[in-house]
Parts: C-alpha cells; structure tokens; sequence
C-alpha cells in the first residue's frame, strides 16, 4: 500500500480526518520548472513565475509568513542564486550570488520572518592521508535574503545540509547519516547534534538502526518532527517532541511505500497537516495527537500530481496585480539592459516619496533660508543606475513666463540612495529676493539607463 500507515510501539499519534490546516495556509511547490501557489489542500493553484524552463528553472521555494517567496534558479552559464519575490511574481532586488563552492547552494530555505535564508552545497576537499585522493564534503551556510552573505558574516554551523528552520534564529539540520543536528545563530559556534537513529529508534524503526536521515522538518508548535528515515528515503517517521533541543523527541508514527522516495516534508502552522513530496507528487495528511492505528484512519492523499518541493506558510494566496515588465511574474523586458531594467510605475513611486520630502524641506526652510543657504540637499533612493534631473520653477501672473528658481541634476551608477543638490539659479536668486510668498512646481524626472525618462511634478507654496 503505497504511504500506508504504519504503527510504533506503544504509539500515542493517530492520523485523523477531522484535523486540517488552518484556512489561510498556503502551499508553494515548484512545477515544470516555475513555481505556484495553492491553497493548503492543493486547490486554487496560481502560477507565480513565467520565465522557468528545462535549462533554467526554479527550485527548492520555500515562503516566508508574509508570503514572501524565496527561491533558487540557475541562469544558463551561471551558479545558483537566490531570488526573493512577491506572490505575483515581482523580483524584490536582484538575484542574490552565494559563496558556496561545488554545486553552489541548494535546498534554500528562507526563515519565518524572511530576513535570512539557509542553504547548503556539496564539494570536494583533499584527502589529507592520501595525496591523490579526494573527499566529498557538504555544509549549511546562512545568507541574508536580500544581499550577498560571506561565510561567517551571520553563522556558521559548520556541517550539515537539508536545513528547515524552529525559529527565526534557530536551523535543523541533517548530513546523510544517522543523525539530527540544530543550530542557533548568535549562540551556537557550530552545530549541535539532537539525536541520533541508533539510540532513538532501537527496536521500533523499521529498517533497524542505525539509517540515514534526512530532511528534519519540526511543527511551528514544537509539538512534532518529521524526518525522512531510510538508505532509500523509504520511510516518514514522525516523531513527538518532549520539549526543545536538546531534548530527545519519541518515535510515534511513520509513513511508509512511497511512489519512489519520500522528500521535503512541512508542517501546516497548526501542527495539523503533514505534506511532502514522491515521485509522482505532493501527499498530505492530516495528523493530531490520539492512539496510532485505529480502524479507519484517513490514508495520504495525492493533492497536487507532477509537483515537488511543496513548502507551508500561513499566509493566503493572494499575489495581487501582476508586476509590469522584467519579472519572473512577467518576463516581457522592459527597457533598457539587463540588470538596470525598472518599470515606470517603480520609478514614479520612487519620485513622488521623493518630491513630497523635498518640499516638506523648502516649506520648513521657507524663502529666507532658502536665500541664506542658496540651495537644498534631499535624498534620493534611485531604483537602477541612471539620471536625475531636479527643477523649481514660477510662473508670472502677467507674462505667463515660467522662470527657473532652482535646479539640481545627479548621476547614479547603481541603484542606491544619494543626497541630491537643488541651487539657485541667478534668476531664481533676483525673484525670490523681492518675494514675501510663491507658488511654484518642483518636476522631478529620471532617465534609467538605457531606459525612457519618467517625471513627476508637485506643487510648493513658500513663505518669507
């Protein structure tokens, strides 16, 4: 029977039909090579990427509470990075590189306040007995999601792979063998082992200890672990929790014949619902504290055929408008080159925040300080490498002549922020020494690099 239930001595867990998923839940998977959402029983399904292919797709999704995705991708003749996205699809900052050697990172996992995200690789090392011999290694890093991370710059566990966050500061981890290892960013130097096959499973598991595990993925509620436990990733052992690390948890209940292996098992936030993936899918169940075996326990059920890597997260699916131009949610370019490529809804944000602290500066500063100063610095937070113009001007009641009192204009070679100089112009210093009040109009106009301008204007009314 394929994923049949299996029972451990003396068990207390029973699989229930009643428990369920908290209504909000939502599962991201990763399918023909983008990644979607669906709602925690598989229905509702919402592509997220477009651009995924055979030759580049999207891997190992995993999602933050807000609903923030972070996932892996690989662009042809490049290494594996890291992309952070909204639910519609719109990259938040560029693709992120990692320092792992070897296979680059894999199995990225983004912590629940999507702040950080653990990942681990598989090299090579040199034998230190044996001169023309090589060892293979492998070992979690930590990054933060939004920008390169050297090795040690948040922690280092020194080990493991397959890593799942407990907490925003605290990873599970394991490495191919018949262990269990946390690490707990600003506490542990390296990583702790939690337990091992051998001494946990002895006379219960099946096959016999010691076995490889893999895949430790403990409940949001610390009530559960689900570890992925065989040489052929054969069975699901679930185990209760009897209190935090480094406090063992029990062997209760397994899952066993899956279609091929069994892989990425996620806890719903509730504790409630276990799913992950074989060969042929992603399978859930729903799971609660009773006896274990009892006539008429619900069996795992197929939720999402042909899809991988499924991950919970109590946010609902709710992606919103899809981004314009340039995103893996709409892959049609946008202007200019890649890397410098924004739309004008990003940029037109980015001016309007911007000329509503300019002129809540000038009406602070009024016409007096203004002529004191003989300019203002206000900054800008560019959204690509390009150029920013500034402009103050007035119009005459009688001639309609528009008159420019003051101007700025500021190169960005990246994307940043920068404090931008508005001066007086000769005229600009004529009128408004006569002045005891104007109204005037700041524009302010970008040019991405490569890319078409885009300006916005606001009115300011000054006092001497």
């Amino acid at each position: 029977m394929r994923a049949a239930l299996v029972v451990a001595a003396c068990s207390a867990l029973l699989l229930v039909a009643g428990a369920a998923p908290a209504a909000a839940d939502s599962l991201v998977f990763a399918k023909a090579g983008n990644i979607f959402l669906a709602n925690a029983d598989g229905s509702g399904q919402y592509q997220v990427t477009l651009d995924g292919s055979p030759s580049s797709p999207y891997e190992s999704p995993s999602q933050a509470d807000d609903g923030t995705i972070v996932a892996l991708r690989t662009l042809p003749g490049g290494r594996p990075q890291i992309w952070r996205m909204t639910q519609s699809g719109g990259l938040l900052n560029p693709p992120i590189n990692t320092p792992a050697p070897g296979t680059g990172a894999i199995d990225a996992r983004v912590s629940p306040n999507g702040q950080l995200v653990a990942y681990w690789f598989v090299t090579t090392v040199n034998d230190p007995l044996c001169a023309f011999c090589v060892n293979i290694a492998n070992q979690a890093l930590i990054s933060h999601s939004g920008a390169f991370t050297n090795v040690n710059d948040v922690g280092n566990p020194h080990t493991g792979g397959w890593p799942s966050w407990m907490s925003n500061n605290e990873i599970v981890l394991t490495n191919g063998s018949g262990t269990v290892w946390t690490y707990t960013i600003g506490t542990d130097s390296e990583a702790q082992q939690w337990w091992g096959d051998f001494a946990n499973c002895d006379m219960i598991c099946d096959p016999a200890p010691p076995s490889t595990l893999l895949d430790a993925e403990a409940s949001r509620d610390g009530t559960k672990v689900a570890v992925v436990r065989g040489d052929n990733q054969e069975t699901i052992v679930i185990y209760l929790m009897t209190g935090a690390p480094p406090a063992v948890p029990s062997p209760k209940c397994g899952l066993t014949g899956p279609s091929g292996k069994f892989q990425n098992p996620t806890w719903s936030q509730s504790g409630q619902t276990l799913a992950w993936q074989e060969n042929d899918g992603i399978w859930s169940i729903p799971v609660d504290f009773a006896t274990c075996g009892t006539m008429g326990a619900p069996q795992p059920a197929l939720i999402i055929p042909g899809a991988a890597e499924p991950d919970f997260g109590p946010a609902a699916v709710s992606p919103g408008a899809r981004p314009g131009c340039g995103n893996p949610g709409n892959p049609t370019p946008c202007s200019g080159p890649p890397g410098q490529q924004v739309t004008s809804a990003v940029v037109k944000a980015k001016l309007t925040a911007f000329l509503k602290n300019e002129v809540k500066a000038l009406k602070k500063l009024k016409i007096r300080g203004l002529l004191k100063k003989k300019q203002l610095k206000v900054t800008f937070d560019a959204p690509s490498a390009g150029t920013l113009t500034l402009k103050l001007t007035t119009t005459g009641a009688a001639a309609k002549r528009t008159t420019t009192l003051a101007s700025g204009r500021l190169v960005f070679a990246a994307a940043g922020k920068k404090k931008v100089t508005l001066k007086l112009t000769g005229k600009g210093k004529k009128v408004l020494r006569h002045k005891r009040k104007l109204k005037g109009t700041l524009t302010a106009s970008f040019t991405p690099k490569g890319g078409k301008a885009t300006s916005t204007k606001k009115s300011v009314s000054l006092k001497r």
